[in-house]
């Protein structure tokens, strides 16, 4: 008995893991600084409003944010061998972030903290994660 035919992975997959990784990774260093209370990288990057809001920022909210950036970390790794564990794996991520970016927005007062700029630059990045979770399903129905 033969084993079954090896499912091959599509150049764009190769393409779209490349890209949304590094992408991503900014997340990840972001989320990573935000956590350990970086001083100079918060200073640097957000107004002094921005640095207040992320210095008393909840445990509840960084287990959301790690959620979110180690989640779809890993769902664009595992994507190289298991379509619908990725495609899973991203729709928590973007779970999470929806929750996090709603009580930021509701309950944090994040506009004024953050700004409206960088506000919907996580907005778009929630909805490519969605998208990416699209894709994902839609390989894994390709690949049965």
């Amino acid at each position: 008995m033969s084993a079954p035919p090896r499912k091959s992975r599509p150049w764009h997959l190769w393409l779209i893991v490349v890209v949304a990784t590094f992408f991503m990774s900014v997340g990840l260093y972001d989320f990573v600084m935000v956590a350990t209370r970086n001083q100079a990288y918060l200073t640097d990057r957000y107004t002094s409003a921005g640095v207040e809001y992320f210095a008393d920022y909840p445990w509840y909210l960084l287990v959301l944010f790690g959620i979110n950036v180690i989640g779809v970390m890993l769902a664009l790794i595992v994507s190289l061998w298991n379509r619908r564990a990725a495609m899973w794996l991203a729709l928590v991520s973007g779970a999470a972030d929806v929750v996090l970016l709603l009580v930021t927005i509701f309950f944090r007062d994040r506009f004024a903290a953050i700004g409206i700029g960088l506000t919907l630059q996580d907005i778009a990045i929630c909805v490519g994660i969605f998208v990416l979770a699209e894709y994902f399903r839609r390989l894994a129905k390709r690949d049965r």
